[in-house]
């Protein structure tokens, strides 16, 4: 399993483009990612992205448990 997931990653996990991610991000439906590198990249670590999954599941999306969408 994976310790930090990007932008590009999670709106793929959920089916959404990465800036729906960002608008969700903004209007605090989802938490801030951190920033790491030179270019400031998004990531989240695994239990933020259990809480940005949860909230895409609650939101109506297609995803049946967070655990499986993790591990695949």
């Amino acid at each position: 399993m994976k310790t930090l997931y990007s932008l590009i990653e999670v709106s793929k996990l959920i089916g959404v483009t990465p800036e729906t991610i960002k608008n969700w991000e903004q209007a605090h439906y989802i938490p801030q990612a951190s920033r790491m590198g030179l270019k400031r990249k998004r990531v989240w670590g695994v239990a933020r992205l259990k809480l940005i999954l949860d909230f895409a599941r609650d939101s109506g999306y297609p995803i049946k448990n967070p655990e499986e969408a993790i591990n695949g």
